[in-house]
């Protein structure tokens, strides 16, 4: 069956014959509850490794067939089959976000079944993301289990490593996890790496799946919160700094809401991966140079701008390490319109209702210093 819609679908492409396409639609829509429930039982009872290759690859390429054809309720069911496929059974539940298990100390056995499912879900994403839409809260919400119970945790470039403090501690680890773990890191890296293929829209999605489990993972009562969303957010901006005019807005307003958390490690981290990503935008090859681009420059310096708000010492501290960066590296290049917010940001390190302290002080000297030493011919009155 499965071979017949395809090949239906691949004819009616190549073509461009749109009745055979609408014909192929309707027997997708007929046919996907039932194939669902044929391959989940063929999942479950597949006791062979190329038994079950055989089947995921089917579970693959329908759910893709589903979303380049819009059926995406058909789509995120096989998708949601296929996230449940790659964890434990008492995850079924957590998937489906009713309840996180950052709290839960015990260890976790991964099957070598769980493992190749994990290693095919990776696979769908990495070839079919163009499709996935809304399909990505799911599997993103998949793969941030994943990186708790193998004890993950981003570097300040967002991509991930084993923790030196956990060193997997959350899993059992079987000979079958140890030989793929190597490969199950090197997928997740090179799938966020890779959205710099994807479409605007594609691309959009991907982004907006990542605030909203962002914003899932700061509303949850776990006593430690993940950071594989903030840190996923952060690899897949600067692999798309051309791009990050489209992006620029929803990430940055996102990434501000994360400074404010009283989550100390979520709070820096968000700090740490919009004052990166600014950095990197700021020193970015741009169409237009930012020294001609004052819409622009001002649009990127607007969240640290508001970075002025936040009163916790290490965000503000943050804020202004990015812009004595930026001033000793993008000094002499930035338009006019940029100093009034960089006087801004000065100006309110020290104010009447917001003491700072003495280490924030002295962070903000050398931004003054640098800006009365080099940088005064360049602000006109």
């Amino acid at each position: 069956i499965i071979n017949s819609i395809f090949q239906s679908h691949n004819l009616a492409e190549s073509n461009s014959d749109d009745e055979l396409m609408a014909t192929v639609s309707e027997m997708t829509n007929a046919s996907w509850h039932g194939l669902l429930a044929a391959l989940s039982l063929l999942l479950d009872a597949a006791q062979d490794e190329t038994a079950r290759e055989l089947v995921l690859k089917s579970h693959q390429d329908f759910a893709s067939l589903c979303g380049s054809l819009g059926i995406n309720l058909a789509r995120d069911a096989f998708i949601t089959a296929l996230c449940k496929a790659a964890l434990p059974p008492h995850y079924d539940l957590f998937i489906t976000g009713v309840k996180h298990v950052e709290d839960d100390k015990h260890l976790v056995m991964l099957s070598a079944k769980n493992i190749q499912c994990m290693r095919s879900l990776l696979s769908m994403a990495h070839c079919h993301g163009k499709i996935l839409g809304t399909g990505w809260n799911m599997v993103l919400r998949t793969l941030q289990h994943l990186t708790w119970i193998l004890g993950l945790v981003p570097t300040d470039n967002g991509q991930l490593v084993p923790s030196p403090s956990a060193d997997g501690a959350n899993v059992v680890k079987t000979a079958a996890l140890s030989a793929d773990l190597p490969i199950i890191c090197s997928m997740l890296s090179r799938l966020f790496q890779s959205s710099q293929y994807l479409s605007e829209r594609a691309l959009t999605h991907l982004i907006q799946a990542l605030c909203q489990l962002s914003a899932e993972t700061e509303a949850s009562t776990s006593r430690e919160k993940s950071l594989f969303s903030v840190g996923k957010i952060l690899e897949t901006c600067l692999v798309n700094l051309s791009r990050l005019h489209l992006l620029w807005e929803l990430v940055s307003a996102h990434l501000l809401t994360v400074c404010h958390e009283k989550y100390i490690p979520r709070r820096t981290w968000g700090a740490l991966a919009l004052t990166k990503l600014l950095r990197a935008a700021i020193e970015a090859d741009h169409s237009l140079p930012l020294s001609q681009n004052p819409e622009l420059t001002t649009s990127l310096l607007g969240p640290l701008v508001q970075m002025c708000e936040i009163r916790s010492e290490d965000v503000r501290l943050k804020q202004l390490e990015c812009l004595h960066d930026i001033l000793n590296s993008r000094g002499h290049t930035l338009p006019l319109a940029a100093w009034p917010p960089v006087l801004y940001i000065l100006g309110s390190v020290v104010t009447a209702d917001n003491p700072s302290s003495e280490t924030v002080v002295r962070q903000g000297f050398l931004s003054q210093h640098l800006l009365v030493n080099d940088f005064l011919p360049l602000i006109h009155p």
